[in-house]
């Protein structure tokens, strides 16, 4: 799966590490409302490129994670208005209170953006604003990005991305972003947040379809490099 990359939530970073706070121990959930989710407490886990956990030797300290968002497009680089800010240590699982950034999003969302990664897709209604929730790993210390950021399906090992909608629609369509190709098969019942899963479907072909039944979610960090600290 593609992951954008930005030079610019580096510098968001740097400005936001200390305003993060720890996320409290506890079951890995999300609370569901009309469908949608208001809050997510997920672990933290170190994978390779098949999404499997890595040796412990090669996980970082304390964590900075910082979750930007892409307005009008679930691929795509994210600007630099950042939801949440969250100092992580190692023992710690992440906690994000979804239902307090709903107020800004509905304001910094976006109808579907014309693009490369929208070429082929159908927003009903038009008028809907959604977003993509980026993920972006740092070590608290360095402040260096520790590599690619994201959320898996505990079970199936699955990608997993977040994303906002403010009214229901649907989002449909295929979409070729280098050699790959996304089939989007989307259908949200209310406004709020949720996830959609990245099922593959065939060689460099996968579909993107709501969750509709919230498995354990865990935040994932695939690291630039695998050497042990």
């Amino acid at each position: 799966m593609r992951q954008a990359r930005t030079g610019l939530v580096l510098m968001a970073v740097l400005l936001a590490a200390m305003l993060g706070g720890c996320a409290p121990p506890g079951a890995v959930r999300g609370s569901v409302a009309d469908g949608a989710l208001s809050e997510l407490i997920a672990s933290v886990e170190y994978i390779d490129d098949d999404n499997q956990v890595v040796d412990p030797r090669f996980q970082a300290g304390h964590l900075v994670l910082v979750f930007p968002y892409i307005p009008g497009r679930i691929f795509g680089t994210p600007g630099n208005d950042l939801l949440f800010t969250v100092l992580l240590t190692p023992e710690d699982r992440l906690h994000l209170e979804l239902s307090r950034a709903e107020p800004g999003l509905r304001a910094g969302a976006a109808t579907l953006q014309a693009g490369a990664e929208t070429t082929g897709l159908s927003l009903r209604p038009a008028r809907t604003r959604f977003a993509r929730i980026g993920t972006f790993p740092f070590d608290a210390k360095t402040r260096q990005p520790l590599g690619a950021g994201g959320f898996v399906d505990g079970g199936t090992r699955e990608n997993l991305v977040l994303m906002y909608f403010d009214r229901a629609c649907t989002l449909t369509g295929e979409v070729a972003i280098d050699d790959e190709t996304y089939v989007h098969d989307i259908s949200i019942p209310a406004a709020g947040f949720y996830f959609l899963r990245i099922r593959q479907d065939g060689p460099r072909r996968y579909v993107l379809q709501r969750v509709t039944a919230l498995p354990p979610v865990v935040f994932t960090i695939r690291p630039t490099q695998l050497q042990p600290t």
